[in-house]
């Protein structure tokens, strides 16, 4: 019923920011959210990729003119 999904909708939306995650309300049966949900999931892994290559780089710093005359 409506009611029963509302408290169990809520209650899981507490334990999401107990944990500072994202609450995402699918449905299986009908497809609903499910694009967007792996679409967020895919955009948070090359997020977390791309900030540990940038992080790994070690960049030296350049002067620039300097040594040129």
């Amino acid at each position: 019923s409506n009611a029963v999904y509302e408290i169990i909708e809520r209650r899981a939306i507490a334990v999401a920011e107990t944990m500072k995650a994202e609450y995402w309300a699918v449905s299986s049966k009908t497809g609903d959210g499910v694009v967007e949900l792996f679409t967020r999931i895919a955009a948070l892994s090359f997020d977390a990729l791309v900030s540990r290559e940038i992080r790994s780089l070690r960049i030296e710093p350049v002067a620039l003119g300097s040594e040129l005359i």
